[in-house]
Formats: structure tokens, sequence, C-alpha cells
């Protein structure tokens, strides 16, 4: 099991980011995390994640 660490923005309302993409950019591209920000469907990340590497 991973221990994911989720940063919550004191600022922007809403506003979260999964700390392990900034550290594996390989699996993490920016694509894939916008869409898991944005509450896209699971098969759209999985694609983006695909595609990102």
């Amino acid at each position: 099991m991973r221990n994911i660490s989720i940063y919550h923005s004191t600022v922007l309302t809403g506003f979260w980011l999964n700390t392990e993409w900034l550290w594996d950019t390989e699996r993490f591209g920016a694509l894939a995390a916008f869409a898991e920000i944005g509450a896209l469907p699971p098969e759209v990340i999985d694609l983006l994640q695909r595609g990102a590497s």
C-alpha cells in the first residue's frame, strides 16, 4: 500500500496536489495530473498517464 500525500491549498479554494506528482514525472505527466485534479473519469486519467511516458 502506497503512502499518498495530498497538499490542499490555503489560497486557491478547492485546489489540491498529490505530492507524488512532483517526484515521479515518468508516471505522472502534467495532463494526467490536471485530469485527476479536475475529477475526470479514471479511464481518461489512465490513458493520459500511459501517453505521458
